[in-house]
């Protein structure tokens, strides 16, 4: 039953309005959604409060107080909670803990925002491996193509950048976990493996992400990045 006859939107205030443009029977629930677009930056859920003028059949209608709206236990479905740019999966593993093989490391990553070219992905702390610096490393990005296939090196810094494709859409989708890898050749002397940072440098806020840990999944020391033994 369509029950909302018009909608108006206060941007200023915050506010829609609705008229009803049939009659509610008491004790029954009806349902409606609208559209908004979310703040370009991080909120807390606000409250959000409900009322009525001008309700019931009487000669004299009477009005329904103010009062704040119920709030789900599901944090992710609060009314425009907005959560700051981050990687909701960001997992780093090698392949190779023995010293001067030639390494691969493999990365997958998953953001919970879109992102786009000029958007550059940056590993840091990548330390110990021999291989010199380098602007064109080779990455490889099996069944996916979102990024550049090649990399700029720093040895001295063990920190790789990665940039998003040139497109006229996004390529990198919220969600969605995307894989590569690249090689690194190990050092001549066991090291415990350091620890590895990713952050990504959009052309705005919405899609930059400040630097935090990587995760190595399962008990299997040999994965961590540049664990050399």
């Amino acid at each position: 039953l369509a029950i909302v006859s018009t909608a108006t939107w206060d941007n200023s205030l915050k506010k829609l309005s609705l008229a009803i443009g049939s009659t509610t029977a008491p004790g029954t629930q009806y349902t409606f959604s609208f559209t908004v677009k979310n703040s370009l930056t991080a909120q807390t859920s606000p409250l959000v409060s409900i009322w009525a003028e001008n309700a019931g059949d009487c000669p004299d209608p009477i009005p329904i107080p103010k009062c704040t709206m119920d709030r789900t236990e599901n944090r992710t479905m609060l009314p425009l909670l907005i959560d700051p740019p981050k990687f909701i999966t960001k997992e780093v593993v090698q392949s190779s803990p023995f010293t001067t093989d030639v390494n691969t490391i493999t990365v997958t990553l998953e953001t919970n925002v879109a992102m786009k070219r000029p958007t550059k992905i940056t590993f840091v702390g990548l330390m110990g491996s021999v291989t010199d610096d380098n602007v064109a490393l080779k990455i490889d990005q099996p069944g996916t193509d979102v990024l550049e296939n090649t990399a700029v090196w720093k040895k001295s810094t063990g920190t790789l950048v990665v940039t998003l494709l040139e497109s006229g859409t996004i390529l990198w989708a919220a969600g969605t976990k995307y894989t590569f890898n690249f090689k690194l050749q190990n050092p001549p002397a066991e090291q415990n493996a350091p620890f590895v940072a990713v952050s990504a440098k959009g052309a705005s806020s919405s899609d930059t992400i400040s630097p935090e840990n990587m995760d190595t999944p399962g008990d299997n020391d040999d994965l961590l990045p540049l664990l050399i033994k």
